[in-house]
């Protein structure tokens, strides 16, 4: 299994460097703030399948997170636990539990840097690639610990990253894996000019004012399969004269090696009335070295927003992206052509406090496959819906008086579980 002893130093390494980084904060008292969740809805299609059957279904979310800040060096940290049970017995339940810690220091004015740590334990739905390529879920414990180096210049702020991550697969029949990445980031803010009543320009400092940021990334990453041989795929060619033919033994002998790299950039549009948007587009190339079956280019845009009013809150996500895998065939209405698809997400959540630390939410989720594979033969590569809502009551509270609490000039969502994928 992935869980070797180097691996295991190299965790407790990581969790060493946050606590020595965080020492000077163990005698400060800072923020913390805890919250639950009790849901209850209606799922069409939850398990990813290529028929629509709706359900009931019940969430459970609970979380505890902090933060603080002393002598230049800030923490944050958070704990979270979710569960999602549906009523037809046929579809496994979704669960995870897991924690975030991340530890800060400010090295001058202008460099700041710091490192993160976090696991996720639960069961998990997943595309099973060596299987029918059908959503399955599995149960796996993912890990990932990061460094990051924050450099600021009149405004601009750039960000340098170096991850390693994993993931252990309780099954036999899982994608276990070690992953490494680095990446990079730029956010360049945007001015516009200020006109006085006579369309003059203002002097001073008033004369422009802030029109968003501009964001660029550039990001790649290496994945080590090791439980998920080259063996276990199509050849490359069944024809051995030629030069980059692969034998079968050689296949069996080595692990699976997928190299992807991504760029992305995007706009954050000024606040207006309290309301936050921006938009991202993103383009990324995955290798998978020894095989080249699942080679693949993808491009996606998405679109988001958020809002901060004082009794009630709205947030959501838009995202539609293109795929496409030259070295894989699907047959469709036309015969045997390349395969591609598409996929788009709508996610939606509202808040509306009814007390102090009390709140009503309603969320939304929709999800789509598109492809002109037609549903014959083993892969499962035809089209799909999966659509879901519910509505619960939140409780938050959190250290500071009821005072504030209740006179609080913003009502903000719970702090979101990190979503990551080793």
């Amino acid at each position: 299994m992935f869980a070797c002893p180097t691996t295991k130093f190299r965790f407790y390494s990581v969790i060493w460097t946050i606590l020595i980084m965080a020492s000077p904060l163990l005698a400060q008292t800072g923020m913390q703030q805890a919250f639950c969740e009790f849901g209850v809805g209606v799922a069409s299609n939850p398990q990813l399948t290529l028929e629509s059957n709706p359900m009931v279904m019940l969430s459970r979310r609970a979380g505890v997170h902090g933060s603080q800040r002393a002598q230049g060096v800030g923490i944050r940290w958070m704990t979270f636990g979710e569960q999602t049970k549906f009523s037809n017995s046929d579809v496994p339940s979704l669960s995870r539990l897991g924690g975030l810690i991340q530890v800060d220091k400010s090295l001058s004015s202008a460099v700041r840097t710091g490192v993160d740590a976090a696991v996720d334990r639960g069961v998990g739905l997943e595309q099973d690639w060596r299987g029918r390529e059908a959503w399955r879920a599995f149960e796996r414990t993912l890990w990932q610990g990061t460094w990051w180096l924050e450099l600021f210049d009149k405004g601009r702020t750039g960000r340098m990253t170096v991850q390693r991550g994993g993931a252990a697969y309780s099954s036999s029949r899982g994608y276990s894996r070690g992953t490494f990445g680095f990446g990079a980031e730029l956010e360049i803010p945007a001015y516009c000019r200020v006109r006085g009543k006579l369309g003059l320009d203002k002097v001073g400092q008033s004369r422009t004012q802030h029109a968003g940021a501009f964001m660029f990334s550039l990001n790649h990453r290496q994945q080590n399969f090791l439980d998920w041989n080259t063996g276990e795929g199509a050849l490359p060619a069944f024809d051995f004269l030629r030069a980059d033919a692969v034998s079968i033994r050689e296949m069996d002998a080595a692990n699976r090696m997928w190299l992807t790299t991504e760029f992305a950039a995007g706009y954050g549009f000024p606040v207006f009335r309290g309301l936050q948007s921006g938009v991202q587009f993103a383009y990324a190339i995955r290798q998978d070295a020894g095989v080249e079956s699942h080679d693949s280019q993808a491009s996606e845009a998405q679109i988001w927003f958020e809002t901060e009013q004082r009794q009630w809150n709205l947030r959501g996500t838009a995202s539609y992206s293109k795929q496409h895998m030259a070295n894989q065939q699907i047959f469709g209405e036309n015969g045997w052509a390349a395969y591609a698809f598409n996929v788009w997400h709508l996610e939606a959540r509202g808040e509306f406090r009814i007390a102090t630390d009390w709140r009503l939410f309603t969320a939304f989720g929709a999800r789509g496959f598109d492809s002109d594979a037609l549903p014959v033969g083993w892969y499962q590569r035809s089209s799909w819906r999966a659509i879901s809502a519910e509505t619960g009551v939140v409780w938050t509270r959190s250290n500071e008086s009821r005072w504030e609490r209740r006179h609080a000039q913003l009502l903000r969502l719970p702090t979101k579980a990190p979503e990551f994928i080793p």
